[in-house]
């Protein structure tokens, strides 16, 4: 779920001229599901912290996948065989 979270967040740091509610439902989601940037009672783990640019969602983007390492999946189990959405 982290990793969604954070390519949510260049998702939405894309959009042109998000609309100022959007933004608040997007603080308020991450604040729900990872409170202080982890899940409740987490101590080790990932940080999610709200991306403001373009900048840094791309890094925070390009570290997932480089921490993924080549020939690795993005998913959690990958021997999953279902296909894909486009």
């Amino acid at each position: 779920m982290d990793h969604y979270l954070v390519v949510l967040q260049l998702y939405a740091v894309c959009k042109t001229e998000m609309p100022l509610e959007v933004e608040f439902m997007l603080d308020d989601l991450l604040e729900t599901l990872r409170p202080k940037g982890r899940p409740k009672g987490c101590k080790d783990g990932m940080v999610v912290e709200r991306l403001r640019t373009f900048a840094e969602a791309a890094a925070a983007v390009d570290e997932i996948l480089a921490s993924n390492g080549p020939g690795e999946s993005f998913r959690p189990n990958a021997a999953d065989t279902r296909p894909q959405c486009r």
